[in-house]
């Protein structure tokens, strides 16, 4: 085990870390791919031994804390570079090796629009609703409108006020949408109502939490999700992270910091002037509190499984993956530092196949 006073971060990683902790117009994997470029000029910064493995373990470790409200996306991308390259390190291959890694985190919403085409193949659902704007969902239904067998549909998407981002991903879906396809938009409070009717419900994940199987998604996701058919989360894995409310506290406060945003416990409230600018009328101060909440959690019970990069998966399978990433972090006792695996908590049941089951819980829930 090194010191902490024996390693070193270089200024190029340091500027690199920096970069990545004002990048706030890039998504997850972006970072993560950025995080991972960053490694490899690490890998590149000290003598090719196996002394200097310490200190790129100690630039890798600074480089998964550069954005905490990235940082399961990013250090899961680390670590299992990490977990490649140690057992041959220093081999002049290791940059080659990173590529790869890269090459295949950049592939990752391919693979899951892959799944995707098999699951609508074999569900053979005619309506679809979905909210928000996910890259992820997005990038599943363009490449599904792309597919030359795709099938006659009504998209409903909400509108997910007040920012509209729903209105925001039909604008983008639009020109690639096949004539056969129709797109609508329907207002947030008629959620219950088009989920009811939908074959399909797509929410996609901030946030899953491996050991229940809850999800943490866009507010209007639990409606959607509890009035639904079939809700499918469509992510990748290296949202997997347990819930921890005091850990969001922390971050929340981050942000209040760096975007004048203000959060309440395990919530976000976020710049009311999101709300107040929306509609008229809405001034708050003495008349009334505004109140901008982001996300929430949708339980496992509503959720049919979780459609990821390794294909169409039920809570359990999160669990494994999950676990198997965590032992990934004992690299870092090579630099002292180590992360306790997360509280496993009681799971809810989830279907059991890829082809739609509801749920004795959903039955009775449904039409309430």
């Amino acid at each position: 085990m090194s010191s902490s006073t024996d390693l070193v971060v270089p200024p190029e990683i340091q500027e690199a870390i920096k970069d990545i902790t004002n990048d706030h117009d890039s998504g997850a994997r972006q970072l993560a791919l950025k995080a991972l470029s960053a490694l490899k000029l690490a890998t590149t910064l000290f003598p090719a031994d196996p002394s200097s493995w310490p200190n790129i373990v100690n630039c890798a470790w600074h480089i998964s804390q550069s954005r905490p409200p990235m940082k399961p996306a990013i250090e899961t991308a680390i670590l299992r570079a990490l977990n490649r390259i140690q057992p041959t390190y220093p081999s002049p291959t290791i940059t080659t090796l990173i590529d790869t890694l890269i090459t295949e985190e950049s592939q990752t919403l391919d693979r899951i629009s892959t799944h995707f085409r098999r699951l609508i193949t074999i569900n053979e659902p005619e309506k679809i609703l979905t909210l928000s704007n996910s890259s992820t969902i997005f990038h599943v239904l363009k490449s599904l409108f792309d597919w030359y067998e795709c099938p006659d549909l009504v998209l409903t998407i909400l509108e997910s006020r007040p920012l509209f981002e729903g209105v925001t991903l039909a604008q983008k879906l639009l020109p690639f949408k096949p004539p056969h396809v129709q797109i609508q938009i329907a207002a947030d409070a008629t959620a219950a109502h088009f989920a009811n009717e939908a074959d399909m419900v797509l929410i996609g994940a901030d946030q899953v939490d491996p050991f229940t199987g809850d999800v943490k998604n866009k507010v209007g996701s639990f409606a959607a999700a509890r009035f639904s058919e079939m809700c499918v989360c469509v992510t990748s894995t290296d949202k997997l992270a347990p819930e921890d409310k005091r850990k969001e506290w922390e971050e929340l406060n981050e942000r209040e910091k760096e975007e004048e945003e203000w959060a309440v416990w395990g919530q976000d409230m976020n710049d009311t002037r999101e709300m107040t600018g929306a509609g008229p009328g809405v001034v708050g101060g003495e008349k009334w509190v505004v109140r901008n909440m982001y996300f929430e959690w949708v339980g496992a019970s509503d959720i049919e499984g979780y459609l990821t990069e390794e294909g169409f998966q039920l809570d359990d399978w999160l669990e494994e993956i999950y676990l198997e990433r965590e032992s990934w972090k004992k690299v870092w006792k090579v630099i002292g530092r180590d992360t306790p695996i997360g509280e496993k908590k009681e799971r809810s049941s989830t279907g059991d196949s890829l082809k739609g089951n509801k749920r004795t819980q959903k039955d009775t829930n449904k039409g309430r």
